[in-house]
């Protein structure tokens, strides 16, 4: 009895290693389970503006739509957690679920059974501390990030700015958007 799992991944060349591992251990374990890697075309999508955005389907879900469609026996997915139906869907059907890559947010509906990636925020207090070590005597900073970077962003500003309130610390100040209907 063939497992069949799917994965939807990304489509820049960060994921080209991913695919590789995914074929590598898929090949490992020889007819006993069977593989689909789908690369949803995220490119052209984020190049659309926010409005169009929202008014089209995100180009992960057809995707797992179609691994759940072929009855596959677990999902793993480098999805947006925007469209809950598509993961509501998938667990209704008891396909095991694997976030890759972002994990889900704290209130997002649906049981995700793993995750698999980075810690966000260890990752945010990492980057803070190598930035102090290039500037130890502080300075101005800007960010720019997705909303499932929160966690990262979060720490990453507790981290640099934990010595401002100290006098004889460097001290850290970020540089704020400007908003043009409200400068």
């Amino acid at each position: 009895n063939t497992k069949v799992l799917g994965m939807v991944s990304g489509d820049s060349a960060f994921f080209d290693p991913v695919q590789v591992g995914w074929d590598n251990a898929c090949d490992s374990v020889g007819d006993e389970v069977e593989c689909v890697y789908l690369v949803p075309n995220w490119t052209e999508f984020y190049l659309l503006d926010e409005e169009m955005q929202e008014q089209l389907v995100h180009p992960c879900v057809p995707l797992m739509e179609e691994l759940i469609e072929m009855g596959v026996d677990g999902i793993a997915a480098k999805c947006t957690f925007d469209d809950e139906k598509v993961w509501q869907r998938a667990s209704s059907l008891n396909i095991p679920l694997v976030a890759f890559d972002v994990p889900p947010p704290t209130n997002f509906p649906v049981a995700i059974d793993a995750y698999v990636g980075t810690d966000q925020a260890f990752m945010g207090r990492t980057m803070a501390r190598l930035l102090q070590q290039l500037r130890p005597e502080g300075g101005a900073f800007g960010l720019v990030y997705r909303p499932e970077q929160l966690d990262r962003v979060v720490a990453f500003r507790d981290e640099l700015m934990s010595d401002n309130g100290h006098d004889e610390k460097p001290h850290w100040y970020e540089i704020l958007p400007v908003n043009p209907e409200n400068p």
